[in-house]
């Protein structure tokens, strides 16, 4: 009479191959989480760049004429102005921005140079 089941070899041999699999494929997918969450946290970036150069174009008057100055723009304002929504979360803490965080606006010669600095 044959016995139904597997022999203990057997099921140490689809443990060993499920270890291999998983020594494989955890980093692989640990990686691809990141880089999802990096290019989700440019992005973000991205929409507060825009909404910064959005509320620049309506806010003229504020905007620095001289050669090298600059201003700060923080997300509460652009928040407050309606150039950004109000929850904006960065994917890389799950958390909202903290409304401290800014973007400077700064001359040089005709043109305007954006860059956005993250307050934790």
């Amino acid at each position: 009479m044959k016995k139904k089941g597997f022999t203990l070899i057997e099921l140490m041999g689809v443990l060993i191959i499920l270890g291999i699999l998983s020594v494989i494929a955890i980093p692989t997918i640990t990686k691809a989480i990141h880089n999802s969450r990096e290019k989700a946290y440019e992005d973000q970036v991205g929409i507060i760049m825009a909404a910064s150069k959005n509320w620049s174009a309506d806010h003229i008057r504020d905007l620095p004429t001289e050669d090298g100055a600059s201003i700060a723009v923080t997300i509460r304002e652009l928040q407050e102005d309606g150039f950004l929504e109000v929850n904006i979360q960065n994917p890389k803490t799950q958390e909202p921005f903290n409304t401290s965080s800014y973007v400077t606006i700064s001359r040089y010669g005709d043109r305007y140079n954006y860059e956005f600095h993250l307050e934790d």
